[in-house]
């Protein structure tokens, strides 16, 4: 249900409530919940819920969404456990949500038990489950499980390369990530933006400002947009890199693509200032920052 469905939801809750209707009625109130957490109006399906002795599973999985989806990860958690223990049968999405809680959490221990039920159910076929446990286990630091999950998928999609090769990069693993980068287009794949500024970032952030660079230009010739990381991974590498010139040049690409600077961008840059003996660009970027509210 979409958010203006509330405001006649809750009047249906009033008549409820007046019209001696039994409100104690599990399976009246399981439907209250799926109503309130659809409208995004969590307090009222957490009393409503409060109020029902028996949840049914469509109540179980609505707060398990909801609470997922507006960040609310230890409650999704919560729920989906109290799932287990009354013995339901959690739907795809259902899975897939508490598994976007356990990577909001960071929380590996858990996310293997869904793992687990994933299996159980049949599921690991699903691409959007394996997609969300391939990101659980990178991000968790495990990518001998992300692999895994990725090896065993019987087909994949952009997102699935896209996982595993940040996976990589953030592991410092450059060779292993450009590998797959090459494999994912080989295999007919199209690498999309988000793809690029992964690898481009990692190359940047672990010091190959020049397979960077050259990773760069080839996603601005396919007509991909950086993104505001990888903006600043590049003009941060290349002043480290005593290449301040270059930064401002990126910098000046940056400004000219739309993309809007931040104080790590501006951080980054300021020591460009002092190796090139440049005042003037200095004070340019202070009254940037000035303008942007980042003093």
């Amino acid at each position: 249900m979409k958010q203006k469905a509330l405001r006649p939801g809750k009047q249906l809750h009033a008549v409820l409530l007046t019209s001696g209707v039994d409100v104690n009625d599990d399976n009246v109130n399981s439907k209250l919940v799926g109503v309130y957490a659809s409208c995004s109006d969590l307090k009222s399906a957490k009393w409503v819920f409060s109020k029902t002795l028996n949840p049914n599973v469509f109540a179980l999985n609505w707060m398990v969404s909801a609470s997922a989806f507006h960040g609310l990860y230890s409650d999704a958690v919560v729920y989906f456990q109290l799932m287990q223990e009354m013995k339901m049968s959690p739907n795809q999405y259902t899975l897939y949500s508490v598994l976007k809680a356990c990577v909001g959490l960071m929380d590996v221990r858990n996310g293997k038990e869904v793992h687990a039920v994933v299996l159980r159910k049949g599921f690991d076929d699903e691409i959007l489950l394996s997609n969300v446990l391939i990101d659980m286990y990178c991000k968790c630091e495990n990518l001998q499980y992300a692999r895994k999950v990725f090896d065993k998928m019987t087909s994949r999609d952009v997102i699935t390369w896209t996982c595993m090769i940040c996976g990589y990069t953030n592991a410092h693993d450059l060779k292993m990530a450009l590998s797959l980068f090459d494999r994912m287009k080989m295999e007919s794949f199209v690498p999309n933006d988000f793809t690029w500024n992964a690898l481009i970032a990692g190359f940047a952030q672990n010091e190959e400002w020049e397979n960077a660079a050259i990773l760069f230009h080839e996603m601005t010739r396919q007509g991909l947009v950086p993104d505001l990381v990888t903006w600043n991974a590049l003009i941060s590498g290349l002043v480290q890199y005593s290449q301040s010139v270059k930064a401002f040049e990126y910098f000046r690409e940056m400004l000219l693509a739309g993309c809007k600077a931040n104080q790590v961008t501006i951080t980054g840059l300021l020591p460009a200032c002092g190796l090139m003996g440049s005042a003037k660009r200095g004070g340019e970027i202070h009254d940037l920052l000035t303008e942007w509210g980042l003093k």
